[in-house]
């Protein structure tokens, strides 16, 4: 009988084996390379608008804890216009300077200050929602799309100061106001960047409508010592 042979299939040799896993592996490495070059240009892309919409979110949120700072500070303890300033007349009863309460207005500014320092630090991460088409760019899909959801990170630091202006309020009419001028700096983080800007809120603090002759001009801030004087100059 003939001998029965079994037909082996040649197997490759090593170096072809490693040839082909070099040959996957570079595809692999160029698919990831790829990849993350894709992500790279639609973080760019992207980027701006969403600097943007969460800065615009950061500012609103600023604003509102700002707000709701100061009214609650103010109804707990608001001085009076009086208590503030000092109305000087001359023997015509004239109101000739306007002097500020110092002491009383400094503690007044930094006790709303501190309130808003406190108010602004008990911030918390602030989730953003921002739907995949305003990402786009695109105008005909701004709004639409899924949510993508970020988390923000208010902080910020205060400068306040006091402002006092004069207005004519009508014939032989001035008035004054006493303002704080509140200016914030507030910082947006996510992961990636850093964003700041800058947003500043008057209120009152109080008013009055001083009647009689209305100088022709006058030097709102004239310093007298170590208090500053609101002094309205004799008419000539």
């Amino acid at each position: 009988m003939p001998a029965n042979y079994g037909i082996r299939a040649a197997s490759a040799p090593p170096a072809k084996k490693k040839s082909k896993r070099r040959i996957l592996g570079a595809k692999m490495l160029i698919a990831g390379g790829l990849l993350l070059i894709l992500v790279l240009l639609i973080d760019i892309f992207m980027r701006p608008t969403v600097e943007t919409i969460i800065l615009h979110q950061a500012k609103l949120l600023a604003v509102q804890t700002i707000n709701h700072a100061f009214y609650e500070e103010i109804e707990r303890s608001a001085p009076s216009y009086q208590e503030l300033v000092h109305l000087v007349y001359d023997d015509q009863q004239n109101v000739r300077a306007i002097e500020n309460d110092m002491a009383m207005l400094n503690i007044t500014k930094e006790r709303i200050t501190q309130a808003i320092i406190k108010s602004l630090g008990e911030m918390e991460n602030q989730p953003v929602k921002i739907p995949v088409g305003t990402l786009s760019g695109i105008t005909l899909l701004a709004g639409r799309g899924p949510d993508i959801t970020l988390h923000a990170v208010p902080s910020g630091y205060v400068t306040t100061q006091i402002l006092s202006t004069f207005e004519s309020a009508g014939i032989n009419q001035t008035r004054h106001e006493l303002r704080l001028s509140v200016t914030v700096t507030i910082s947006a983080i996510i992961p990636g960047f850093l964003k700041s800007t800058e947003c500043s809120l008057d209120f009152m603090l109080g008013d009055t409508v001083i009647v009689g002759e209305i100088p022709d001009h006058y030097t709102h801030i004239v310093v007298s010592g170590q208090e500053p004087v609101l002094q309205m100059p004799e008419e000539k």
